[in-house]
Formats: C-alpha cells, structure tokens, sequence
C-alpha cells in the first residue's frame, strides 16, 4: 500500500498528515464548513511512498517559521531531505531518475479558493484541475465504476459532503473494535452487500481518519525502543536486520519474518510475516484498519456515567490486567448497544438493535473468568 503525504497551515501553525485519498484531506482542510476553513494551504508530496515509511515522516516532522514563506521549490527540497535516508529502500534518487527528478518529484499545493496567492506558481496551479479539487471539496472519480451521486459533486457541495460524510461514518461503525486487512475489509463490505463501496472504501477510511472514527496502521513496524524516538531510531537502521526489532501488528509476533522486494509499494526490503500467515498475508507495507471506540457526542455523558459503574461490576471478580481490559471493552460495547435501545439513534425507527462481539484468546487464558461480568 502507498500513501501521499503532506503537510496543512492551519490557525495554529504547520502539521503534517498522511493519506489514501489526497482528493479527500483537500476537501477536509480546504472546503469552507460552517463558513469557516479548516486550514489554509496544503502542500501535497506527489511521489507515494510505502505506508510504513509515511507514518515515519509524520513522526519525524518538525515545524519551522520559514514554511510559510516557502513555494514549490522550497517543499519540494524539504521532502527530498526528509526522505534521502529511505532513498536504497525505495530507489528515490537513483541516478537513472536525476535527469527527471524535477518532473515527478515535485509537490502540488493547494490553497483556499479565497487565499490570495503569494508567488507565481500559486497562479498557474489553479488553472489546472487538482486546484479545483480544493474549490469544490474534493472530485471522486474512478473510470471503471462512477455514480450519480459523484458526478453530481461540484454541483451538490455540502449536502454531497455530507452524504459522503454519514457513508464513511456507516463504515466506521461495522468496524468499531476491529482490526481488519485491506483484503478482509472488501470480504466484510462484499458480506453487507455494500458492493458499491469497495472502490471507494480508502476514501471512505480517509475521511473516517480525519473524523477520528479510523485508524491506519502499517503491516510491519519498528518496535519502541524504552528511552528512544522509536520511529526516527529504528528506521535510520532500517536494513539492519539483527539490530532493529519489527513488529506485526496483526498478530503481535516479533519473530519468523522474512524480507524481500516488493512489487506493491516498490520498497527492495519489504517484510512478511510468516507466524500468521495461515491468516492472509502481512507485509510492512500491508494496511490495517482500527475501528475505534468514537461515538456521537449524545452518548458522552451517558459513557461518562457508566464507567464508574463498570469498574465497580468488575472490582469482585479479581480479574488480571488483560482480562479486565477485555471484559470492560465487552461491558462497554453491551452498555452501548442499551443505550441504542434506551433512547439513542435507532429508538424512533421502530427497529430492534442487535450486535455481536467475539471475545477470542490462546486456550487457557481465562475466557470463562472474562464472561462472568457479563452475565450477571
């Protein structure tokens, strides 16, 4: 899996952010909402590097005064520098590539329709069509497969947005509490019936991210080192096998990996993870999606309330640290589904609310302790 990074002038300064679907953090930051912009300019690396090497550059990003004052040339000089220690994982700069680094190896830079631009470059961008991503939010096309609905996009505005909008949060649902592949994503949408989503399921994810519902992850990660900057150290090393540690963060395992080149994210050192490959196949660069625990600001107060009464239900039962972690996120998840039917979103559709969880663990691990509290 690839990603585009980019970095966002917002109110409170320069930040940074990684993406599947740039069209869509254009739309996020750039598009009025409210009557207010989110932010002022986004400057979008073009080149796509591997996930695990973007979610690095998002630790690794420093903000300086200097940035509002830069254009292209300064950008485009800011990631070159800030990817040249990954340059032998994904072949950047070889010298086959200088003669035509300046073509592809550039950024493009977006600013509110509204923005006054400050250098020439800012100009010619908006005759071409990525400025008026920005204008109108954010152009969903795909040449196999489009709907009325994204066609009608530039028109509809703010009510497409949020038509958009309350889709990704649909997603984000099914998945709270889950880990899931990219792969297991299309086989759960294919199992809902939501066919027409799976080609739109990055923007769908990327637009959950930048809500908070969704988290991306890599396949394959440094491990924390206790003491170090985990991502800058470990990566500085990054092909030094027997020093730096990895971990799957599907399974857990930090052993029986294997490294190879790889023809998805065009990395020479990609690692797979061969513990849990009876369980579909984890690179480093393998995307993995998180549901969180996010839910309407209504049900604030209500989680507010319960969480007290949830530590009491559990104090008796003497329960070890991972098995209370489990327990509380079942406890939760149930109270969540009452809240459903005492008076939350489903209370005037006349539907019943229905859910499941699975509590799974290594045989041994105490599951039968973790479903006492549930019961009673």
């Amino acid at each position: 899996m690839q990603v585009r990074v980019y970095a966002v002038r917002t109110e409170s300064g320069w930040h940074t952010g990684m993406t599947l679907d740039w069209r869509v953090d254009a739309g996020y930051w750039l598009a009025k909402d409210g009557g207010k912009r989110r932010g002022r300019k986004l400057v979008v690396l073009q080149p796509a590097v591997p996930i695990f090497i973007g979610l690095a550059m998002l630790e690794d990003f420093t903000e300086c005064e200097e940035m509002d004052q830069w254009g292209k040339r300064g950008w485009t000089k800011y990631y070159r520098d800030a990817l040249h220690s990954y340059r032998e994982l994904v072949h950047l700069f070889t010298d086959s590539d200088r003669h035509g680094e300046e073509e592809w190896f550039t950024v493009m830079i977006l600013e509110g329709p509204d923005t006054e631009p400050n250098y020439a470059q800012a100009v010619r961008e908006r005759r071409h069509e990525a400025y008026r991503v920005a204008e109108s939010a954010a152009v969903y096309r795909n040449e196999e497969w489009r709907t009325p609905a994204l066609d009608r996009l530039s028109e509809a505005g703010g009510a497409l947005r949020a038509s958009l909008q309350a889709d990704a949060w649909k997603l984000a649902e099914a998945l709270q509490g889950r880990l899931v592949s990219d792969e297991e994503l299309v086989s759960l949408m294919e199992d809902k019936g939501w066919h027409g989503w799976i080609l739109l399921r990055h923007t769908f994810i990327q637009l959950g991210c930048l809500h908070g519902w969704l988290e991306v992850r890599a396949g394959i990660m440094p491990v924390e080192e206790e003491g170090r900057h985990w991502v800058r150290k470990a990566m500085s090393r990054w092909r030094t096998a027997s020093v730096a540690v990895y971990r799957c963060n599907r399974c857990g395992s930090t052993e029986d990996m294997t490294v190879s080149a790889c023809a998805s994210c065009g990395s020479t050192e990609c690692r797979t993870c061969m513990y849990c490959l009876n369980l579909g196949r984890i690179r480093s660069c393998s995307l993995l999606v998180a549901g969180s625990s996010y839910r309407p600001p209504a049900a604030v107060s209500w989680r507010a309330a319960r969480e007290e009464e949830l530590g009491l239900r559990l104090a008796k039962w003497g329960l070890a640290p991972a098995q209370e972690a489990a327990s509380t996120d079942a406890l939760r998840y149930i109270a969540s589904m009452r809240w459903d039917m005492d008076g939350g979103r489903d209370h005037d559709s006349g539907q019943a609310v229905t859910g499941s969880f699975l509590l799974w663990a290594v045989t041994g691990a105490g599951k039968t302790e973790m479903v006492l509290p549930l019961a009673i």
